[in-house]
């Protein structure tokens, strides 16, 4: 596999990438409150501006899962990928006018707080360890990513790509916090979008403008937006991509703790909504950046495509071989464009780690404490854990990244077929109790177990069955027998010219993974061939419909429910509502939520206070 030498222009900027992230890490521990306490490490002491609370929050999830994926999804399937970002229009919509009220007015740390108040603990604890697990998955991929591209462009091996980069995030997010998190997610969104944005620009240009460029993709069969076919097998169609896509973004934005915890960091309500608004269009433009950056892939490679050719081995490499072969001879562009990528994957698993120890702190360790000796764990105390916390899920996330490799060579689905599988029955858990006042924690623990197992079932069975995904065409007649085709080939220019003198004008790229796998899916059964894009979809449609079934037939909920922990429109659907539910809400439907508890009744209020934030005698909301 070729490599890209880097220059010391290359490394300055890649190494003051890294050095500028650590050092906010390091002033925001030294600065403001010296992140002395929970609501300063963790919530950024609720006072975080709007531009960086958006940044933050499309850092989290612009990865280099992203950076890397969407080119290599597009050179392959085309553009039609990109339309799954509208789907943050609907998704925030929800999120902003849905789940976010609920949320905020309850002021939690712990987006899990919420369940235990709207059904108990041991269903908080169940929502809590699939969080766990989904999150550390997730920043596993999102660690190994970078590593993969800093391999194939420095020659460096994998493993020290996995350590440089998890250690610096581990580093500033331990010591910084929430702060630091938020302004080197904004610095690294600053850097991803200006190394995206010129490779793109200049590899353009290199192939003979926009128009050219554009041309030919629509030759290619590369510009396509649409699909309207309703098999869920076919890998992206516009109905998979449409609700499948509505759903995954209500997983990453709607329920995720790293969300949740940027939404209450500033100070109202209405600035937090503001920040789902400004955060769509940005999201939308960002994606499609690496969505023509498959096309101008396209472009180059149409005619000697590098995996088939053996110059990579996985798609994911697409990328960094396009800068390496078409801008290396510019100093500083591999370095910024590794920088891209290493910062997209910091944002996120410095998000991730930050939200691990807000989630591990609230839900596991304070409620252990509680009990066993009968008082609250002291601020310092609970700051030192979270600190500690943050820096062992940074290493843990290390050692997982070392196991990514064994999920498949498609980072892009990996991701979304991960988070369909685990967080989905999460986010189903979510919308039960949110819009659902008929369920109890029966329902909710029920179908959070279902679903999950349905997740888990249709995940690792397609993973297991290596369903080969037929890709648009690509060729191989414009290599030269002195390429490098792969181990074999490399030296024996006969041989290889022998060998792409029989090869076809077209020859689709499925056919070289249809050979290593052994078989063409046919006796694969249907449910496996699900499309990675209705995985969130599924999930949370049966934690709902399972849990709505078991709530009814358990007789519905076992107390009393405040109306402020469910979304108000359904109090008017009286066959769905206790009427204990209608008269309470009646009586409270002239009382604006800033003149009021968040519970009524005086015991309630003194069983939320003592169980969840013994330090609160009362809350209020602006």
């Amino acid at each position: 596999m070729a490599e890209l030498v880097f220059t010391a222009v290359d490394y300055v900027v890649f190494a003051a990438s890294l050095v500028i992230s650590a050092g906010i890490g390091v002033y925001s521990a030294c600065s403001g409150g010296k992140q002395s306490t929970t609501k300063e490490f963790l919530m950024g002491n609720r006072q975080m501006g709007l531009f960086p609370v958006t940044m933050s929050l499309i850092a989290s999830f612009v990865s280099a899962i992203s950076v890397l994926g969407v080119p290599s999804e597009t050179y392959r399937f085309g553009t039609i990928y990109w339309t799954m970002m509208f789907a943050t229009i609907p998704a925030m919509a929800l999120t902003a006018h849905i789940y976010l009220p609920v949320f905020y007015r309850l002021q939690v740390t712990s987006a899990y707080e919420y369940i235990e108040l709207r059904f108990n603990r041991v269903v908080r604890l169940m929502g809590t360890c699939v969080f766990l697990v989904s999150t550390f998955l997730y920043m596993a991929v999102v660690l190994y990513a970078p590593a993969l591209a800093l391999s194939q462009a420095t020659g460096l091996s994998i493993v020290a790509s996995i350590l440089s980069s998890g250690l610096i995030c581990t580093f500033y997010t331990s010591i910084g916090g929430m702060k630091a998190v938020m302004w080197t997610d904004t610095f690294q969104m600053i850097v991803i979008i200006a190394g995206s944005l010129f490779v793109v620009i200049k590899g353009t240009i290199e192939l003979g403008g926009l128009s050219a460029v554009w041309s030919i993709a629509n030759e290619g069969e590369r510009i396509q937006f649409f699909d309207w076919r309703t098999d869920p097998t076919v890998r992206q169609t516009t109905w998979g991509l449409g609700i499948g896509g509505t759903a995954l973004f209500l997983n990453l934005y709607a329920t995720n703790q790293a969300t949740v915890q940027r939404y209450l960091s500033v100070s109202t309500l209405k600035k937090s909504q503001l920040c789902c608004y400004m955060m769509a269009p940005t999201w939308i433009a960002i994606q499609w950046v690496f969505t023509f950056a498959g096309i101008i892939m396209y472009v180059k490679y149409r005619d000697c495509d590098p995996q088939q050719n053996g110059q990579i081995t996985k798609p994911d490499q697409l990328f960094p071989l396009f800068v390496m072969e078409t801008l290396s001879f510019l100093n500083g562009v591999s370095g910024l464009f590794v920088a891209a990528v290493y910062s997209a994957a910091l944002s996120t698993v410095s998000s991730g780690v930050n939200s691990l120890s807000a989630v591990v702190l609230v839900d596991i360790i304070k409620p252990i404490y509680r009990d066993r000796r009968n008082e609250e764990i002291g601020e310092k105390m609970a700051t030192t854990i979270s600190k500690c916390l943050a820096a062992l899920f940074g290493l843990m996330t290390i050692g997982l990244a070392f196991l990514t490799s064994v999920l498949g060579d498609d980072i892009l689905s990996v991701a979304i077929r991960l988070f369909g599988m685990v967080a989905g029955p999460v986010t189903g858990m979510f919308t039960l109790g949110i819009l659902f006042p008929c369920a109890n924690s029966w329902g909710a623990g029920t179908g959070l177990l279902t679903s999950l197992v349905v997740g888990l079932w249709l995940g690792v069975g397609a993973t297991l069955s290596k369903i080969p995904q037929p890709a648009l065409s690509v060729s191989i007649e414009g290599c030269n027998a002195t390429t490098s085709l792969n181990a074999w080939y490399i030296g024996n220019s006969t041989v290889a010219g022998e060998w792409l003198s029989q090869q076809t004008t077209d020859i689709p790229l499925s056919t070289h993974v249809d050979i290593n796998v052994g078989h063409t899916g046919d006796d694969v059964i249907w449910f496996y061939k699900i499309s990675h894009l209705w995985y969130s979809a599924i999930t949370v449609i049966v934690c709902c419909v399972v849990g709505l079934l078991v709530s009814l037939a358990t007789g519905g909920p076992k107390k009393d429910l405040e109306p402020e922990l469910v979304y108000p429109l359904f109090t008017k659907v009286k066959c769905c509502v206790p009427k204990t539910f209608q008269d309470r809400k009646n009586s409270k439907q002239d009382q604006p939520y800033h003149d009021s508890l968040i519970f009524g009744q005086s015991e309630n209020r003194e069983k939320y206070t003592t169980a969840i934030h013994p330090e609160k005698t009362s809350l209020t909301f602006v």
